[in-house]
């Protein structure tokens, strides 16, 4: 699955992502106009959001009002999990690679833990290699 990112701040999201933390005044690391592989959809506190590699190169959750969605051919190989929506997590669904599955994993991965960047990487290099 392919997006190209159409904003990069906060002013552009509906009001709904302000009650979640997000500001009018926030700022997203992401080049106006660049496409994006996404390595993973989620659905955290009711918003959805793709699991990208920004600027920086590391993965990131960014929200999906900022991108447009140019190629929609998940992965092959993708899994679904739903998670109960009275989890302590707040996460509600998440769409990706097998370990993503995992609230923990999914937890390491947004915290930029080396073990979950590790998992991340060798499923990068199979989704890419399988485009």
């Amino acid at each position: 699955m392919k997006v190209i990112c159409i904003a990069n701040s906060g002013d552009k999201l509906s009001p709904k992502h302000f009650s979640v933390g997000y500001a009018p005044s926030s700022i997203f690391h992401l080049d106006l106009g660049k496409e994006y592989s996404v390595y993973g959809i989620s659905l955290w506190r009711g918003l959805l959001a793709y699991l990208i590699v920004g600027q920086g190169e590391r993965p990131v959750w960014q929200p999906s009002e900022l991108f447009e969605v140019t190629d929609s051919k998940l992965p092959t190989g993708w899994h679904f999990a739903f998670f109960n929506q009275n989890d302590e997590s707040w996460l509600n669904a998440v769409w990706g690679y097998e370990e993503l599955m995992s609230i923990e994993h999914y937890d390491q991965l947004a915290d930029l833990q080396k073990p979950a960047l590790e998992i991340f990487e060798m499923r990068r290099k199979e989704i890419e290699d399988h485009s």
